[in-house]
């Protein structure tokens, strides 16, 4: 019986140091996914992650789509915001859009709610990681959300919206002091 559900994300870049490819990270990965749902009953899914500053988001986004088959369920731009815009990797989005495949952006952390203006409107993200300046674009009338003008467009955006509310609508919002 499944009893987890895991979609972790993680940057093959970051393990090649001992000569491994990006492909065979990528396997190794995916075999041990598939031993904790074999022996444990935890379903997974994995995120390839590009980093930001770095110039190999298509190389990944390639990889993603190489491995959809195999456990990848999307592909995601992680690391540092300030000064890489998620715009600089359009290319890679570009490509997972024509694959007709997931979209991952983290997002609104650092940099502010243009970093998730930019995820969504240039890159086509489905899903914002954490986007926690995400409350910047957000207007309160008699303590409920009304303008949440980046959700309008987007399918699902951060697990804000769906941990907190039933719809963007509906999101609480405490009443200013």
């Amino acid at each position: 019986m499944e009893w987890c559900i895991l979609k972790p994300g993680f940057a093959p870049i970051f393990h090649t140091k001992k000569g491994l490819t990006h492909q065979q990270v990528a396997s190794a990965v995916l075999k041990g996914l598939e031993r904790g749902r074999k022996d444990y009953g935890i379903a997974s899914g994995l995120i390839i992650c590009a980093m930001r500053n770095m110039d190999v988001s298509l190389e990944m986004a390639e990889l993603a789509v190489d491995f959809r088959e195999r456990g990848v369920v999307g592909f995601d731009l992680a690391g540092e915001e300030g000064g890489y815009p998620p715009k600089k990797h359009v290319d890679a989005f570009h490509y997972i859009q024509r694959e007709n495949f997931n979209i991952t952006i983290h997002a609104g952390e650092g940099y502010g709610k243009e970093s998730i203006w930019q995820a969504i409107q240039y890159c086509g993200a489905h899903r914002i990681g954490h986007g926690t300046r995400l409350i910047d674009d957000i207007a309160v009338v008699d303590g409920r959300a009304v303008k949440l003008a980046i959700w309008r467009n987007t399918f699902s955006t951060s697990a804000f919206r769906w941990r907190f509310a039933s719809s963007a609508t509906s999101i609480p919002v405490p009443r200013p002091a």
